[in-house]
């Protein structure tokens, strides 16, 4: 952490203790400083020092320590205004925010898949949009939660690997695709299979049996998985790439359900096919 020094009149005292930190390898703390005065003691005028407080991710998101608070008025604009709210919920209710934002952009995801497929001819599927959202919100915003929060422990804690650099970054990159894309894509055939099912039987169609369940998501991996993995892969290792290098970790999910807009419209033609 940085060291601040602060000098007040007798400058020979000052340079002294400026060639001091310098010499105990501190040069880089007086080339990045901030002032924070300081009342000095009734002794005389002294060389004070003072550590910088530490900053969070979402501090330099929201523009800095002198921002306005989120909420707050103080001249910001709506967006910023909304923008800040949402940091704010991230950091006090993180996994209903995520939620929240996975439902919006899974939503819109097959709203375009429709509209790609024709459904306008057809007329709008509700049930089948009611469906992706639901297996998104359910299952999807909540693992993804839990999977980087476990590879951040296992790459920073246990591998002690340092956040922003190249190692810690293709780290987490290859616990994403290696290990998380595999069992969430798998995960999300079956969780999509029993979500039809249980809006089949809200609709009044017949439940055909738990075998029968077991049989479809079976048949469905078969013809489905593998494709649906390497198109994972095509779709995702640069934007997450760019996430675990880039994007704060709280945001990841966010950035994650943004991609996924993209990503959502292949799993709903996929699913729905």
């Amino acid at each position: 952490q940085p060291v601040f020094i602060i000098m007040r009149g007798h400058s020979k005292r000052a340079l002294f203790c400026a060639l001091v930190a310098v010499s105990c390898g501190h040069a880089h703390a007086l080339l990045d400083t901030r002032v924070y005065p300081r009342p000095c003691t009734a002794a005389g005028e002294r060389a004070c020092i003072r550590r910088a407080p530490a900053r969070s991710s979402l501090v330099s998101l929201r523009g800095g320590e002198a921002a306005v608070p989120a909420g707050g008025s103080g001249g910001e604009s709506f967006i910023a205004q909304q923008w800040n709210r949402y940091l704010t919920a991230l950091t006090d209710r993180p996994i209903p925010t995520k939620m929240a934002s996975a439902a919006v952009l899974s939503g819109l995801g097959d709203l375009i898949a429709q509209y790609i497929e024709g459904a306008g001819a057809t007329g709008f599927a509700m049930k089948r949009f009611i469906v992706l959202v639901a297996v998104n919100v359910i299952y999807i915003a909540p693992l993804l939660h839990c999977w980087y929060g476990l590879f951040e422990r296992i790459v920073h804690k246990m591998m002690k690997l340092k956040e922003g650099t190249w190692k810690a970054t293709l780290s987490l990159l290859c616990f994403d695709q290696l290990l998380n894309a595999p069992t969430t894509i798998a995960g999300f055939f079956t969780v999509f299979a029993i979500a039809n099912t249980v809006a089949d039987a809200v609709t009044g169609v017949p439940f055909a049996g738990f075998g029968a369940l077991a049989d479809s998501v079976m048949g469905k991996l078969r013809v489905e998985y593998v494709g649906a993995l390497i198109t994972n892969w095509q779709v995702w290792v640069l934007p997450q790439l760019f996430n675990f290098a880039v994007v704060p970790s709280q945001l990841r999910v966010g950035f994650a359900n943004i991609v996924a807009i993209v990503w959502n419209v292949i799993l709903s033609i996929i699913a729905n096919r």
